[in-house]
């Protein structure tokens, strides 16, 4: 929901000023910007940016808490003064990332339109910016530099920079770190192609290879290839669910078959035809945007509050006991 400028309050000024990227304008600078922003306030728990927002707007975080998620990178929680987003006239590139509200946030939100009009009205206000832009680039190449230097030099003996896969057959020589995806085709006789045969162990596509091994495709027409389609649309299901319905928790039950039940707690849910209507609508729209699934590694207590804080009781007992069985193996072994 947009609000007016005028409700800026002292405190969102504040977390502005203390942000990196405007650290270069004043406060006048600050104010000509805010100017050409659509102030918004977002709800909780929504996913406010991710690929189909490449290059329409920069988000300034004023009041509020975001997760900001990559895949194979470290997760990070964005508070006033953070940013996220990008602005396609300034060369910015959307790398996948994708940031979701914890709470209500509330942001300013500049378009590539607003940010073309602030450089009509004040130029050296959007070079400042830019400049920023440019500079927060710079750290962020620098990290992701750093991360992706782990597998390779992370180790006391490093891992090879190249290794040869064969794929159907035939030997290639990659990068180390090349991913399924990149070495098999989207369809094998006739067949979609939905997970990769690792050393004849079914992995993700997303899964990168680190030494010499062979590859295949796993299609629809085998019946663990079926099996992860299913789970597929699953997850599906679910990040729809978290955008169309987030007061909602739903998850998903037993097979029972060619049946998956999904169950529903949670008032405001309406029929279940509406709400299934809903819900189709939200997944065919992910899916058109064309987002990748993620696999994400989480510290056990910060999974066990995120499941705490969505009523997911079953999910924190279980990782509760899954911990205290791995103390006791530890024990055992001592």
């Amino acid at each position: 929901m947009a609000i007016h400028p005028g409700d800026l309050g002292p405190t969102w000024h504040a977390a502005l000023a203390r942000g990196r990227l405007l650290s270069r304008l004043d406060e006048g600078g600050r104010r000509a910007l805010l100017e050409h922003a659509e102030l918004q306030r977002l709800p909780a728990r929504t996913r406010v940016h991710g690929d189909a927002d490449a290059g329409r707007h920069l988000d300034l975080v004023l009041d509020g808490q975001a997760l900001w998620r990559r895949e194979q990178l470290p997760l990070r929680r964005l508070g006033p003064g953070d940013h996220f987003g990008e602005l396609g006239p300034l060369g910015e590139r959307h790398l996948g990332e994708v940031v979701t509200s914890e709470g209500p946030l509330t942001v300013a939100r500049l378009t590539p339109a607003a940010f073309a009009a602030l450089s009509l009205a004040a130029p050296a206000v959007a070079l400042q910016l830019a400049l920023g832009l440019a500079d927060e680039l710079g750290r962020e190449l620098a990290r992701l530099t750093n991360d992706l230097a782990q597998p390779i030099h992370g180790r006391s003996a490093p891992r090879a920079s190249t290794v040869t896969v064969s794929v159907l057959g035939e030997a290639r020589r990659v990068a180390t770190g090349t991913r399924l995806r990149e070495l098999l085709p989207a369809e094998h006789e006739g067949a979609l192609v939905v997970a990769g045969l690792l050393g004849e162990r079914p992995v993700s596509l997303q899964t990168p290879v680190h030494t010499d091994t062979s590859v295949a495709p796993l299609t629809l027409a085998h019946w663990e290839g079926r099996q992860i389609y299913a789970q597929s649309v699953g997850l599906l299901l679910l990040e729809a669910a978290q955008a169309e319905a987030p007061l909602l928790r739903i998850r998903m039950g037993p097979s029972r078959g060619p049946v998956q039940v999904v169950q529903i707690e949670g008032d405001g849910a309406g029929t279940a035809a509406d709400l299934s209507a809903r819900l189709l609508a939200a997944m065919r729209r992910h899916a058109e945007a064309d987002a990748p699934y993620r696999l994400e590694q989480w510290a056990t207590d910060e999974a066990r509050a995120w499941f705490q804080q969505r009523g997911w009781t079953d999910a924190v007992k279980l990782l509760r006991l899954r911990r205290q069985f791995n103390e006791l193996q530890m024990q055992t072994q001592e």
